[in-house]
């Protein structure tokens, strides 16, 4: 399946044939942007093994085009998966099992309980995520029981179809989707080739092949997926997963969205029940399942489009068992840098990144020289903002490692004096903004309080504030578009009214502008604008994304781009500068 920066979709399925003398064939069914069709070609092919597990295959096919990419095969040989997350302008997902060409397939070698998950897009603007239970009777008829998270809602869904299985091992669900069956009917993958309104990627997973335990997912696993925010960024993923005999975790993944590279790795903690189903251990919110183990423990399937915190994401993901595999997105590889906001005299930035291995706070130069870190503890460090006297940072903390559960809190610029200012356990307490007089902290709710914690009240509905200069106004975030309000909530103005996402507004320290972020064209980019809202204007393309913060004398902002960098550019959208590229890169 795959989505392109450009809007257009495709669906495929491919029957590829490797002969041993570097030949091969092909027969293809896709959904191509709308237009279904089939066809048939032939191909040479070269590979090599790679030091990280991996293959590179390269193949030339006769109408003179060639493909390069990079696969890793289970350690059965049973299933393969490919790196996706190389391409300039789409994200995809490709999976593949191997058929047993020399059985005859029938519908009995679909047998049983399976689990599914599928991600489809509609051309009526639905994005869904799916995960279920489905049951095939061998003899040509499946039930299935399940959920969809269509848009950010929760559904759920049960139905009866037909199905058949041709000899060479294809099988279709009334039709459409279509798929293929290794050869022990196991595994199937699947997707939508003859609707030319859907766009999917699915597979079904034999339930219980084998009794399980968390003990099976030890060793090295490759992973890829797929999945969206919002059904506007799209990604395509692919990476490593490590685990140990008590279902400790380090996932290790690169990321290619609409929008830009993202790396990420961290620990998860996975504990997999007697049929191979671990659903709880990643999300509470999941139904039937939130992953499973199968194939004789050499396959993994997960889905993520359940997180009761966040359900405008949704991504499915392949993993296949490679012990051969290491390093296949290596940790040192790119750290990121974002949140920046400028000391009071403009010398200085401080920001958040991941370059110790945990997201802390940072502080360098306003060239981007001189980076030193101020937090140091374990847990999530983010949003960080500096006190009008220059002395303090004040930035939200995730407590006790609970990322459903920030807080407010303090630090010296030195990184000495760390104290917490709110203490509530209602979820995101975060994006705090301190008052021009250094009196005041905003933080989303819209709620203001006194810079010590004292006197908490909420002023507003809303999120990421931004002071005026002279701490008389606030403009924030209501809706996805800009508004500004009496810094005490009263006669609340909306600033834009496009139909796109605005966001992370920041007032100019003259109060005459408001920076913002807006997708408006089509892709994240800083925009400003008037103070009443007139006259908008894109000064950083769309290479370039979030958080613009003025500096101090009003003639620059600072930005996360979508390459994990902060840049700054002037105020009239001359001159932007990469000031962490050295920072961030290893």
């Amino acid at each position: 399946m795959r989505h392109g920066n450009d809007g257009t979709w495709r669906s495929r399925i491919v029957k590829p044939t490797f002969n041993s003398d570097g030949t091969g064939s092909r027969t293809l069914q896709e959904n191509n942007n709308g237009t279904t069709q089939s066809r048939s070609d032939t191909f040479t092919y070269t590979w090599s093994s790679n030091s990280d597990g991996s293959l590179t295959v390269t193949m030339n096919f006769t109408d003179g085009s060639t493909r390069t990419s990079r696969r890793v095969i289970s350690d059965d040989g049973k299933a393969m998966i490919w790196d996706e997350a190389d391409q300039s302008d789409n994200q995809q997902l490709s999976v593949a099992v191997k058929l047993d060409t020399a059985k005859t397939y029938t519908n009995a070698d679909l047998q049983g309980d399976y689990y599914v998950l599928r991600y489809r897009y509609k051309s009526d603007g639905t994005y869904r995520g799916t995960s279920g239970i489905s049951n095939f009777d061998g003899s040509g008829s499946r039930s299935i029981s399940g959920t969809d998270n269509t848009n950010g809602t929760l559904a759920t869904f049960s139905n009866t179809k037909t199905y058949s299985v041709n000899p060479d091992g294809k099988y279709s669900i009334d039709n459409d989707p279509n798929g293929y069956l290794l050869g022990n009917g196991i595994i199937g993958i699947s997707n939508h080739v003859n609707t030319s309104d859907v766009w999917s990627i699915g597979g079904l997973l034999k339930k219980q092949d084998k009794t399980y335990s968390t003990a099976d997912l030890a060793g090295t696993w490759a992973i890829a997926g797929f999945g969206d925010e919002q059904g506007t960024n799209f990604g395509a993923v692919f990476g490593s997963l490590t685990c140990d005999n008590s279902g400790n975790c380090t996932y290790n993944i690169q990321t290619l969205k609409s929008d830009g590279f993202d790396y990420g790795s961290g620990p998860i903690s996975i504990s997999v029940a007697s049929d191979g189903s671990f659903g709880s251990s990643l999300d509470a919110g999941a139904p039937s399942y939130a992953g499973a183990i199968g194939n004789n423990g050499n396959t993994l399937i997960i889905n993520n489009s359940f997180d009761q915190d966040d359900l405008n994401e949704r991504g499915i993901y392949f993993a296949v068992r490679c012990s051969s595999c290491s390093n296949l997105v290596p940790v040192s590889q790119y750290y990121n840098a974002w949140d920046p906001a400028w000391s009071p005299d403009g010398t200085q930035i401080v920001f958040t990144s991941d370059k110790s291995g945990n997201d802390d706070i940072w502080i360098m130069n306003a060239d981007g020289s001189n980076p030193r870190q101020i937090t140091t503890d374990s847990n999530t460090d983010w949003d960080p903002a500096w006190s009008p006297d220059g002395s303090k940072i004040v930035f939200d903390h995730d407590r006790d490692g609970d990322e459903n559960i920030f807080n407010i809190w303090v630090i010296n610029v030195d990184g000495t004096n760390l104290r917490q200012l709110t203490f509530g356990n209602i979820g995101w307490e975060v994006a705090p903004a301190w008052s021009p007089d250094g009196s005041k902290i905003a933080y989303d709710g819209i709620w203001v309080m006194n810079a010590d914690g004292t006197n908490l009240t909420k002023i507003i509905d809303g999120v990421l504030p931004s002071w005026s200069p002279d701490g008389s106004r606030i403009a924030f975030s209501n809706n996805d578009d800009i508004w500004i309000a009496n810094a005490d909530g009263s006669n609340p103005i909306q600033i834009t009214t496009n139909s796109a996402r605005d966001w992370h507004p920041s007032i100019s320290p003259d109060g005459t502008k408001i920076a913002f972020t807006s997708n408006r064209d089509g892709t994240d980019a800083i925009w400003v604008t008037n103070i009443d809202g007139t006259n908008p204007l894109k000064i950083a393309e769309s290479s370039f994304t979030g958080e613009p913060q003025w500096s101090p004398d009003g003639t620059k902002i600072a930005y996360e781009g979508t390459d994990g960098n902060i840049w700054v550019i002037n105020a009239d959208g001359s001159n932007p500068v990469n000031i962490t590229g050295s920072f961030t890169a290893n």
